[in-house]
């Protein structure tokens, strides 16, 4: 990745908050990145809502409030973690990070709070919905041009959900194995970048 004026997008998959050198990883990704502001995966989070919803039946709506508010709980543990980082839910608020040299890490629900109203074509609250998908849509929202996604595995269709090649259409689209890549810089991430977009109605994810 590289150093751009333009804010990039970095979405941190739940799958790797257990990571124990997360906070070294994440830094080196984000080393040359002086506007990054990240968005967290729900992780473990997430799929205590999943259970919940299993066991009382919330219904789809309840339950993706719920998951909305789990990746405020991992934006927060992020922002703890890494050093320099701070928790923000504005742009205002982003930059203002970003000009004292910190990490802006977005308080997901809060935004969505503000900004969703004002969006007719927001994501469905439904679970086929991934922070993914919400990631692209922050991407685009804010607006950015580049969206990376840190993943514990290379690209592949199915890492993403259906919704992603929708929302993430224009975009400058990085997937990055971040357990492919050392804390002290040592071995690289392995890198793709993809412009997703659609073509006669068709959501194309590979390339």
């Amino acid at each position: 990745m590289h150093a751009s004026a333009a804010p990039l997008v970095v979405k941190l998959g739940g799958s790797l908050l257990d990571l124990p050198d997360l906070a070294g990883r994440l830094g080196e990704v984000l080393r040359n990145e002086p506007r990054a502001l990240v968005v967290v995966g729900g992780g473990a989070a997430a799929d205590a809502v999943r259970d919940w919803d299993r066991s009382h039946r919330l219904g789809e709506e309840r339950a993706h409030r719920l998951a909305c508010e789990a990746l405020g709980l991992t934006a927060r543990f992020v922002s703890e973690l890494l050093p320099g980082a701070e928790r923000v839910s504005t742009r205002d608020a982003a930059r203002d990070a970003w000009g004292r040299g910190a990490t802006a890490v977005l308080d997901l629900p809060r935004f969505l709070e503000r900004e969703e109203p004002l969006d007719g074509h927001a994501p469905p609250h439904t679970w086929d919905t991934t922070s993914d998908t919400l990631a692209a849509w922050v991407a685009r929202r804010w607006p950015a041009r580049r969206l990376a996604l840190l993943k514990s595995c290379e690209r592949r269709p199915d890492a993403v959900d259906a919704h992603f090649a929708q929302f993430a259409a224009g975009l400058e689209v990085e997937w990055v194995n971040l357990r492919a890549l050392s804390a002290s810089g040592g071995r690289q991430p392995a890198v793709s970048s993809k412009r997703f977009e659609r073509a006669d109605g068709v959501e194309h994810t590979e390339g």
